[in-house]
């Protein structure tokens, strides 16, 4: 159910952060905090915003063409998911995830040197921890300028039926 369906008087006001892809048990889910109250919505992969995110329409325009989204970054350190990891490590996937940590620094490798006493971790190769955004930007979609403008013109209903319904593969593979 969308957001602006179950709650048609909320506005951007109100809310004081929003998490998109927080691990809840088994899914992901989408937190809203109102301040003393929180909002959370499972996201089940079929979702069709869930979708339209992970083809790439929703994504802001300077994503398509990030200079961060490649493996020799700026920063000291890179933490994010690492995707695929029951194929590489099948003893050490969480059902909640895992993070991958990678260093570019010799700052960053004291960083992590600092920590790794108290965490879990084993040392994976390049090629089994690179995803797509580690690699390059996202592919912007060819009908995105169009589905942005039937967005605001037809609105969400009307995109969820004419861009994410007629896939038949999901948007993450």
């Amino acid at each position: 159910e969308c957001l602006y369906k179950k709650f048609p008087k909320l506005s951007s006001e109100q809310i004081h952060g929003i998490k998109f892809r927080e691990n809840s048990r088994y899914v992901f889910v989408m937190n809203i905090s109102l301040g003393s109250e929180n909002i959370r919505f499972p996201l089940n992969p079929n979702n069709m915003y869930y979708q339209t995110f992970f083809y790439g329409n929703t994504y802001r325009d300077s994503c398509y063409s990030c200079q961060f989204a490649n493996p020799n970054r700026c920063s000291d350190i890179t933490i994010g998911d690492y995707w695929g990891i029951q194929n590489v490590m099948p003893d050490f996937y969480d059902y909640m995830g895992v993070s991958l940590v990678i260093t570019h620094t010799s700052t960053g490798s004291k960083l992590f040197e600092d920590v790794e006493s108290k965490i879990d971790f084993r040392i994976s190769n390049e090629k089994d921890c690179l995803q797509p955004r580690l690699v390059s930007p996202q592919v912007k979609p060819n009908d995105r300028g169009q589905f942005w403008n039937d967005m605001q013109y037809k609105g969400m209903d009307y995109c969820i039926k004419n861009y994410v319904e007629h896939y038949d593969v999901s948007f993450k593979e």
